[in-house]
């Protein structure tokens, strides 16, 4: 018998004196948290000194007996508010999130020891490798495949299922510890200051002899390509200048087009505000107008214009014979002096920046945006020679690595391996937090009141004290659990933004087999999902005997925000009327929005930093600016993600409650492990390519334990092929964005049903995953479900 558990988050609500409670609870959760860095400080001395096997242990029992009374950490006093004396069962509460914590510290020390392992065997065989590795590149699935091998079992005999992701994080941060033991000042290479090790005295030797060879301008003139047809082709020397006049024509372009276009925004913003009796953004407008004027008359000189249509007309008027002539001017070049002249100021460039990194300068280099202040020819010079720079910054790296410095990194690496355990940083406690492990501190009344809507709780972690709150359920969760046999279990205490959260975890036993009788009343109806980013799922609901679709669901965000399910008629219904003046959700536009925010602050970052740095400021972390782009980001990151989960938890329980009103016996989902959605060209705007098969990912688990509270089977099937065979005769067919064609039987279907189609018709299971438990159908009935009613006839079958 294995459990089910759904934890739910309630506020916690003093019965009297609410200022003077949340005070001293605030003090106890920080004496709690002094007390865990304090636990946790000292069991990694005691790794360090012993070894990590008293560790091993989860049970409560065991490793308070192994870990706790062996260092007496009863004995063992905070910092943090002396007066305040923890009762001992507290001070054991404290105990195991610093014990959760130093385990999975000694799991990460110990993966990024076999990490190393394998990387010095990698770097001693693979160049490129050793390139990639120090460049901080993603690496592939073949070598993630092997990393993933080494990994399978934890150091305590534990499966360990990691990810790519998570293993190239691995991969990054070994990196980093790397760079952080072995890089070196930019001061250091021009002076008489000598390396501390072999290795850091070997790169300064290296870049010092930096100098221009024929292969390396060989390699510059014929570093460089344009795409024509959508593949890459490399520019041949002879047509270099021509490419780079090119370039710089595009670039001109892309800059006097997003000016244009401020333009115009600004003078239909005038526009509406001269409408308005108050005019008080009139002068800001103008000015800006002013300004962006002024700008783009300096780029390419005046132009007066209504449209962008007749921008772009005027604007080739003006660049057609200035491209003409600059193409006619820059036939007598010499590259090789331009690529000269560019060496030597990247040269120049690495000796006035002091306070950057060498390795991190030629491995990951920076590159600027190149500014273009005219369209005359010294900008062009300017902008060219900036151009080969950048492809010299980009190959030095080539000229720095030889087979002395790969074998001096790999002893280096073998040196952070015997380490690790003193370069690692030891976990610590942030958050006000508490995890309850024993009775004697936490004590609960629910009772057994129907009409009951408040509950108590007392909390004691002082001696012979207890503190009493109280829980409002009104709209009876606890009261609904509880019904459908829902056992309470200890919970976690938290503070955050002045709130007192209790996170209460409810338990329940899974049957090793369900009830026959649930499945058996319609098993021949199964449920296909397709997941997707125009639709967030498109759903076919096949019958087995009959051998055809009953119906279909396009589900969107206009189906998740703005409709609610009919459970009578099993279709979705406008949640309020149209002339209520209410706006229709669009999810897409703030998720597109907050991204742009997102990439507009993150590049506002990087770009304070680089300034600093320039400016020989190394400590850009103290400054008052960077820490409010920092915070402004992190809070965007926090609302993404709210957003996500949002977004999961509707759809959910939207295909749930699709499955309940049609009784279906199995839901099949493509298995996530074979798909190709994190394909870039598969993501939109709202969601990046990394993104999309966590997002996939976390609507099949939230489903999956939807299925498993409703006695509904949930498969996984493979995706090998499901958008691309036809659901009707089996072949392969043509996909044209939205619309699927059959070339051998002249079937069409909109892409995403044909894919549900093929996912609900595979037999073949993966990680078949059965019903457990008979239990009612709860929450429905206040959640806003939908589906678009003109959706389920969309798409006619032909």
């Amino acid at each position: 018998m294995s459990a089910i558990t759904i934890t739910r988050t309630f506020a916690l609500l003093p019965n009297e004196l609410p200022y003077q409670s949340y005070k001293e609870m605030t003090n106890l959760l920080v004496k709690e948290r002094a007390l865990k860095n304090r636990y946790t400080a000292l069991m990694i001395a005691d790794i360090k000194e012993n070894s990590y096997h008293s560790y091993k242990s989860t049970s409560i029992s065991r490793f308070r007996q192994a870990v706790y009374d062996r260092l007496n950490f009863s004995q063992v006093l905070s910092s943090q508010f002396q007066k305040l004396k923890l009762k001992e069962r507290a001070k054991q509460c404290a105990f195991y999130d610093a014990y959760l914590s130093v385990r999975e510290w000694i799991k990460r020390v110990e993966n990024l020891k076999r990490i190393i392992g394998y990387l010095t065997d990698i770097i001693r065989k693979d160049r490129a490798f050793t390139l990639s590795f120090l460049r901080g590149k993603r690496f592939r699935s073949e070598t993630l495949k092997e990393i993933k091998k080494l990994l399978r079992n934890d150091c305590f005999g534990k499966r360990q299922d990691l990810s790519n992701d998570f293993l190239n994080n691995y991969i990054l941060q070994v990196r980093n510890l790397f760079l952080s033991c072995n890089d070196f000042g930019m001061e250091s290479l021009y002076s008489e200051y000598s390396g501390s090790n072999a290795l850091q005295a070997k790169m300064r030797e290296s870049v010092q002899n930096l100098h221009l060879t024929d292969d390396l301008i060989g390699q510059i003139s014929t570093g460089f390509h344009r795409t024509k047809k959508g593949k890459r082709i490399s520019v041949i020397p002879s047509d270099l200048t021509d490419y780079m006049v090119d370039c710089y024509i595009r670039q001109l372009q892309w800059i006097t087009t997003r000016k244009a276009q401020q333009i115009l925004s600004l003078k239909k913003k005038i526009k509406q505000e001269q409408e308005k009796k108050k005019k008080t953004k009139l002068s800001s407008f103008h000015l800006s107008l002013d300004k962006i004027s002024t700008s783009l008359s300096l780029l390419i000189g005046e132009v007066t214009f209504s449209s962008q249509h007749e921008f772009k007309k005027k604007r080739a008027l003006i660049l057609k014979p200035f491209r003409k002539e600059l193409k006619k001017r820059v036939k007598s070049f010499e590259i090789d002096l331009l690529i000269q002249k560019s060496f030597e100021s990247e040269l120049l460039d690495i000796k006035q920046h002091h306070n950057q990194y060498v390795l991190r300068r030629l491995f990951k280099p920076h590159f600027p945006k190149i500014p273009i202040d005219g369209m005359h020819y010294d900008a062009f010079i300017t902008y060219f020679t900036t151009k080969l720079q950048y492809k010299i910054r980009e190959l030095l790296k080539e000229e720095v690595i030889s087979e002395q410095i790969i074998s001096l990194m790999n002893s280096r690496l073998q040196t952070l391996k015997e380490d690790i355990l003193s370069i690692i940083a030891i976990p610590h406690h942030k958050m006000l937090s508490l995890s309850v492990i024993n009775r004697d501190v936490y004590k609960e009344y629910f009772g057994n009141k129907e009409q009951k809507k408040d509950f108590i709780i007392k909390l004691g972690l002082l001696a012979h004290q207890f503190k009493t709150f109280k829980i409002k359920d009104e709209k009876g969760r606890i009261k609904q659990l509880l019904h459908n046999h829902f056992i309470p279990a200890l919970p976690r205490i938290s503070l955050k933004n002045r709130k007192l959260l209790l996170h209460l975890p409810f338990q329940t036993h899974k049957k090793d087999c369900s009830k026959p009788s649930l499945i058996a009343q319609n098993c021949a109806l199964e449920m296909g999902i397709d997941l997707g980013l125009k639709h967030l799922a498109v759903l076919s609901i096949w019958n087995k005997e009959q051998n055809k679709e009953i119906a279909r669901y396009f589900l969107g965000t206009k189906q998740l925000f703005d409709m609610k399910f009919n459970h009578t008629e099993g279709t979705f219904n406008s949640l309020t009327i149209p002339p209520s003046g209410r706006t229709p959700s669009n999810i897409k536009i703030k998720l597109i929005r907050l991204r742009e925010q997102i990439k507009a602050l993150q590049k506002k970052k990087n770009n304070y930093e680089q300034r600093l740095l320039q400016n020989n400021i190394s400590n850009y972390r103290k400054k008052l600016n960077w820490n409010k782009i920092r915070r402004t980001l992190s809070l965007c990151w926090e609302r993404l993600h709210r957003l996500h989960y949002h977004v999961v938890h509707l759809l959910s329980h939207a295909i749930l409650s699709i499955a309940t009103y049609y009784n279906i016996s199995t839901i099949k989902v493509e298995d996530l492990r074979w798909a190709s959605h994190s394909r870039k060209k598969d993501a939109g705007k709202y969601l990046s390519f990394w993104q999309t098969h966590w997002f996939y990912s976390q609507i099949q688990t939230a489903l999956q334990l939807q299925c498993q509270l409703h006695s509904i089977q949930f498969q996984k099937v493979s995706a090998r092929n499901t958008s691309k065979i036809c659901s009707c005769c089996g072949t392969i067919g043509i996909r044209e964005g939205k619309h699927f064609k059959c070339s051998h039987c002249g079937f069409r279907l909109d892409s995403d049903l044909n894919a549900s189609r093929n996912i609900v018709k595979r037999q073949k299971n993966y990680h078949k995953i059965p019903p457990h438990i008979d239990i009612p159908y709860m929450g429905c009935q206040d959640l806003q479900l939908q589906v678009n009613k003109e959706d389920v006839h969309k798409y006619p079958d032909f």
